[in-house]
């Protein structure tokens, strides 16, 4: 089957938007122009240990940086040289400025890229390749002098310049930054050229530790980073405003700001805290300051912390990362050259650092306890001996099962909607909600926000669903059968006939005449996202699917796994109609179905419950059906393809159907290739960050494209890197990536439970969207991922993420479960996975040298009068020990396990 990219290809939405309206509202029509044909660039080749590089001759800025490993690899956009040669077009080697002199109260903005002028070079040999003086194409007044090197320090790569105030006065520096233009364009780009071609760059805005990463879209080495030269804090990651379009198949670029205070003043200041404190440099009269970066190459992904310890920079690890709920004591490992003068915490008290003895710190590490106090975001500065300071991101949380608890009651109180009135047959639902206006959003332009279907309207409702797979409420769950019920199966799935089971786009629609005095006046209802009815009607979006197939697997579960929460239908009711779903997806949506879905993880537990149910003939058939798609992808290259031209929404699913059928191969791939694009970064918002920067157009409020800091890509790409982590213990990596994303996806749910569809990274901003949108697929990805997992790393010894740790006198290891589920527990020494689908995990102890794992389950509940217990090791040697005759009751290749009045303890032993 052809990629088929249906829905903006190239185009950010407003631009499209443009088209139509001058088309009459209907399809954009734009004639096919001919390719322009631009003078070609003059440049001068160089190089060094690690890189071919070029320059252009008439500016010295950066043209091409090639990896002498890989020549035909250029982390810079030089295939666009000719097209991005003009004015106003950013290159590495450019700076930007915003400064004041002596008593002057306004800023003034200069750029050597805006209006070109002819450089002054100066002299080269040596350890410098090419020196100018580039005072002249900054533009009129400017009052200082600058020079720029490019040089060739004992093999590194170096980009530096020199400030020299020649005046009688001093200059405040406000604004100062270099643009970091590295190729993540996509633009005419097939998939295949786009995973060999393109990178992304992720940024630690860390201060005087901060660096980038430049890493391929493929997930292989090597990996560029860009390190500070001397004194050269990345103190905020400004974005440039360049020529450059950005689009879906665009990011743009931006600036490592050196110093931000006159742009927080300015165009910063109705924005949230920052990363760092913004500060200005002033330079007396006669004085100078050098800034610049320093080029490296790491030889893969996994090796981007090894090759900083290499160069001698800080280092900090975060276990299980950074973002630290309140019960939780988080671990800080430090790596420096440097010693630690002090740690502060900023706000004061919001985190409490304690250091680990001596001896318990590994060699070359310090070892700290954090601990959370205060809810939201927090920073460690760190300092050190030479000076120095060091910033991690940190995000405070209340206790998961507190968050989780939070986000069920707001989903099905505040965003309920049960009006009987509703024209368009809404009710019961839960509809996306708007955290600015404290009100559900019932009528969005973008008419799926408020259909209840598409990813944007049916976020809520996933997540309020989704929360009762391992916390369920009965209050809740009354509610969300109802919505299944009487809302989704009817109205938004077709309930019987030849299109059985198929999914609508949106029960929300335009129709002025039906409908005269619904519409919002002054809201623009003449774009495309203003469906008419019979769009909104279509099945063809299988995107859609697994929102419902959701809906019906989570109350499959609970009907099967608790008594008296589900009631309307019995177990298999639900499971079948989670089957006819799927059905119906390849039956009526099949152009979508040769990709990726996201939640698709969900079919693969459908079918799993379908044979552990002796439903032979409708797990035969689905996983025929699923077996179709996997025989296509395992053809492919890079099968991620997405109804957008490059997406980080379809891989998880992908991996889970290669796994399953045992095409090995293209699930390393499909590992590798998240890793590019899912970073670890000493950074809540960065770390486990799946990348997405389009997806505010479609379900935010703040339309724009812009880096999303855990949109829900950040949890469904931990779900693969999980297993991913769970079949290889020893890539300590994938877990602490695939646990940035879990709970990085917490930190969308504020203190009364509502969350956000992610977080606006730009700093003109730095606060969450104020619409719920689309969050819900992510805390789908957080449901069915969370879990504790233990382990004993070579370097930092006996590590617990997402549990409290102690290991007692006699080696055996105990562990408190703190992750939002507290069903699920991997003890990687065994290999062990232990999964509850009904109770819950009090505390477990592993014993290293018999290989038992002693699980403490939670007392009986009305609703959970049993535990229903699985447990996966190699050979399935680990097996349950019985207390007493017919304490297990083997069931659905699982256990059923009475629980009692009293917490009950269950061995699990190596045959």
């Amino acid at each position: 089957m052809p990629i088929i990219r249906k829905l903006l290809p190239a185009l950010m939405l407003p631009l499209l938007v443009l088209a139509q309206a001058a088309d009459g509202g209907g399809n954009a029509t734009a004639a096919a122009q001919p390719a322009p044909v631009y003078p070609a660039v003059a440049t001068r080749a160089y190089g060094t240990r690690q890189f071919l590089l070029a320059l252009r001759q008439d500016t010295q800025t950066l043209a091409r940086l090639d990896p002498v490993s890989e020549p035909a690899f250029d982390f810079v956009p030089g295939a666009r040289s000719a097209e991005r040669q003009f004015d106003g077009y950013a290159h590495i080697g450019d700076l930007n400025l915003r400064l004041r002199s002596g008593a002057e109260p306004a800023w003034r903005d200069y750029a050597s890229s805006r209006s070109r002028r002819p450089i002054r070079a100066l002299p080269a040999g040596g350890a410098t390749l090419a020196a100018a003086d580039i005072t002249a194409t900054m533009g009129d007044g400017l009052p200082l002098r600058i020079e720029r090197r490019w040089l060739d320090q004992d093999g590194v790569l170096v980009l530096r310049f020199t400030l020299i105030n020649p005046t009688a006065a001093p200059i405040e520096i406000g604004g100062l930054g270099m643009p970091m233009v590295f190729d993540n364009i996509i633009t005419d780009r097939t998939l295949e050229q786009a995973h060999a071609s393109a990178s992304f760059v992720d940024p630690y805005i860390g201060r005087d530790a901060g660096y980038l990463q430049v890493t391929r879209l493929n997930g292989k080495g090597p990996a560029l980073l860009v390190l500070p030269d001397a004194r050269t804090p990345l103190e905020a990651w400004r974005p440039l405003d360049d020529r450059s379009p950005r689009a879906q198949t665009a990011e743009g670029f931006y600036d490592w700001t050196v110093a931000s205070k006159a742009y927080a003043e300015q165009d910063w200041k109705n924005a949230g805290e920052q990363w760092n404190t913004p500060t200005s440099i002033t330079l007396a009269p006669g004085a100078r300051r050098e800034i610049g970066v320093r080029f490296t190459l790491a030889p893969a992904i996994r090796a981007i912390e090894s090759t900083l310890i290499a160069q001698r920079r800080p280092v900090a690890v975060g276990i299980p990362g950074y973002v630290v709920p309140t019960d939780l004591d988080a671990t800080l490992f430090l790596h420096s050259p440097q010693k630690v003068t002090a740690i502060a915490s900023a706000p004061a008290g919001a985190l409490v650092v304690t250091p680990a003895a001596a001896q318990a710190s590994p060699r070359g590490w310090r070892r700290y306890t954090v601990q959370g106090r205060s809810w939201g975001p927090a920073r460690l500065s760190i300092s050190y001996a030479d000076g120095s300071v060091q910033t991690v991101s940190y995000f405070v949380t209340k206790p998961l099962a507190q968050a989780v608890a939070d986000l069920g009651r707001f989903t099905t109180t505040r965003q309920w909607f049960d009006d009987p009135r509703d024209p368009f047959g809404r009710a019961p639902a839960i509809l996306t909600y708007d955290r600015e206006q404290d009100r559900i959003v019932t009528d969005d332009a973008r008419v799926w926000i408020s259909g209840m279907s598409d990813e944007g309207g049916a976020g809520s409702w996933v997540a309020a669903m989704a929360k009762q797979l391992d916390n369920p409420d009965a209050e809740e769950v009354a509610k969300l059968e109802r919505l299944v019920n009487e809302t989704v199966v009817g109205k938004l799935q077709v309930a019987d006939g030849p299109h059985t089971g198929a999914v609508r786009k949106s029960l929300f629609y335009y129709d002025p005449a039906a409908f005269p005095g619904y519409y919002a006046a002054g809201t623009d209802w003449r774009t495309w996202t203003s469906w008419s009815k019979k769009q909104a009607d279509d099945l063809g979006r299988a995107y859609n699917y697994p929102h419902v197939a959701i809906g019906h697997w989570v109350l499959y579960r609970l009907a099967r796994n608790h008594q008296g929460l589900v009631t309307r239908h019995d177990w298999r009711w639900y499971l079948e109609h989670a089957y006819r779903t799927t059905v119906a997806m390849m039956r009526d949506a099949p152009e979508y179905t040769q990709f990726g879905m996201m939640e698709g993880d969900v079919f693969i537990d459908i079918l799993s419950d379908l044979q552990r149910e002796g439903l032979t003939a409708e797990a035969a058939d689905m996983q025929r059906l699923m077996q179709q798609r996997a025989d296509h992808w395992r053809r492919l290259t890079f099968p991620f393809g997405s109804e957008m031209a490059w997406d980080s929404t379809g891989q998880a699913e992908v991996y889970a159907w290669m796994r399953y059928f045992g095409f090995q191969p293209q699930a390393d791939i499909t590992r590798e290739v998240i890793l590019g694009y899912d970073p670890l970064i000493p950074s809540w918002g960065y770390n486990g960050n799946a990348r997405r920067y389009w997806d505010f157009l479609y379900a935010g409020k703040t339309a724009r494209i812009e880096r999303q800091l855990h949109h829900y890509g950040s949890t469904l790409n931990a779900v693969p890197l999980f297993d991913a982590y769970r079949a290889n213990p020893a890539d300590l990596h994938l877990l602490r990536v695939a646990y940035g994303g879990l709970l990085g996806g917490i930190t969308n749910i504020d203190r009364d439970g509502f969350a956000s569809a992610g977080f606006h990274a730009w700093p003109d901003m730095m606060r969450w969207d104020a619409y719920s949108g689309d969050y819900g697929m992510g805390f789908y990805g957080h449901a069915i991922a969370s879990a504790t997992y233990l382990l004993k790393d070579p370097t930092f010894g006996w590590l617990a993420f997402g549990a409290n740790l102690a290991v007692q006198a006699d080696g055996t290891v105990d562990i408190t479960p703190r992750d939002s589920a507290r069903t699920r527990l991997f003890v990687a020494p065994a290999r062990a996975w232990i999964t509850l689908e009904a109770g819950k995990i009090d505390g477990a102890r592993y014993d290293p040298r018999s290989g038992a794992i002693t699980l403490e389950l939670a007392p009986a509940t009305p609703a959970t009068p049993a535990a229903r217990l699985l447990v996966q090791s190699p050979g399935n040697r680990l097996k349950p020990r019985e207390s007493a005759p017919g304490q297990l009751l083997i069931d659905r290749g699982g256990y059923t396990v009475p629980l009692t009045s009293t917490p009950l303890r269950v061995v699990l032993a190596p045959l």
